[in-house]
């Protein structure tokens, strides 16, 4: 199953309610695991490196969804 199905079951579970929580969760899991010092710092590089690209990927993905729903807003006539 490994460790996808594994944060999946946590997040079900929870009350994990954003990515916040979720970014806590995952360095967490690389802080408290079995790897040495060296291995976690390589770990948690690379994974800061990834989640601000994640991050950055989910703002711009919906920061156009946000400006296109309030263009509709303000252009509809007010009754």
């Amino acid at each position: 199953m490994g460790l996808s199905f594994d944060f999946f079951q946590v997040l079900v579970a929870s009350e994990v309610t954003g990515l916040v929580t979720l970014g806590e969760l995952a360095v967490d899991s690389i802080k408290y695991s079995c790897l040495n010092n060296e291995e976690k710092e390589q770990a948690l590089a690379k994974w800061e490196r990834q989640w601000y690209e994640f991050l950055s990927w989910i703002v711009a993905e919906h920061q156009s969804h946000e400006v296109s729903k309030l263009g509709d807003t303000l252009s509809q006539p007010k009754t």
